[in-house]
């Protein structure tokens, strides 16, 4: 382990102390900006996305919105999590298909809920293979953020 979790604890005890000029909690940086309108282009390692509203709200539609970009995430991560350990454990695991539904409370406009149904496609695989990829599946590090409460440190530069 690189830094022990009281260091890392008393670092977000304290904002000033996790900044871009500290490199050693940095684990990862992406820059966004706004192109037109509600439009943003997110530059991440090398790639590029484009995230946007639908047109009913504003945007142009040529990207997913934050909240299906966020479940995207969380998609991509489960199914690469569950890839990772059946590879290495030598499960005949062929194909993950996960689909995220975003589901919203009516009666609270900012609580939202995701449910995955995910499908482990492999004629080999073992019912005891397949309840161990649904818990490895809840370890994906995107559920854990989501799932757990995180500190967001923002500054005004």
């Amino acid at each position: 382990m690189l830094f022990s979790h009281s260091c890392i604890s008393k670092a977000l005890a304290n904002p000033r102390l996790v900044n871009l000029t500290s490199r050693a909690f940095l684990s990862s940086r992406v820059v966004v900006s706004t192109t037109e309108g509600y439009r943003q282009e997110a530059q991440v390692q090398a790639h590029r996305l484009t995230i946007d509203e639908p047109v009913q709200l504003g945007g142009t539609d040529s990207g997913p919105d934050p909240i299906s970009t966020v479940a995207s995430a969380l998609g991509g991560c489960t199914n690469i999590t569950v890839q990772m350990y059946a590879k290495r454990k030598e499960y005949p695991l062929e194909k993950v298909i996960t689909e995220v539904l975003i589901l919203q409370d009516p009666a609270a406009s900012n609580a939202k809920m995701f449910q995955r149904d995910i499908q482990l496609i492999g004629n080999e695989l073992k019912p005891e293979h397949r309840e161990r990829l649904l818990a490895i599946a809840n370890k994906c590090p995107v559920h854990r953020i989501l799932e757990n409460s995180t500190k967001i440190v923002t500054n005004l530069k």
